[in-house]
């Protein structure tokens, strides 16, 4: 379930990236895996 939600908010993410110009969408990318990291060891520390 967990894993689900990570999906749909990743997907969120993805599918506002054709309205930002690329620089920005450069910086959401960076953004996102910073925070896929962070709840990633979260994860395996839980």
């Amino acid at each position: 379930m967990f894993w689900l939600w990570l999906l749909r908010f990743v997907w969120d993410r993805l599918s506002g990236f054709s309205k930002l110009p690329l620089y920005e969408n450069y910086f959401l990318v960076v953004e996102i895996y910073y925070q896929l990291d962070c709840i990633f060891i979260l994860s395996l520390v839980f």
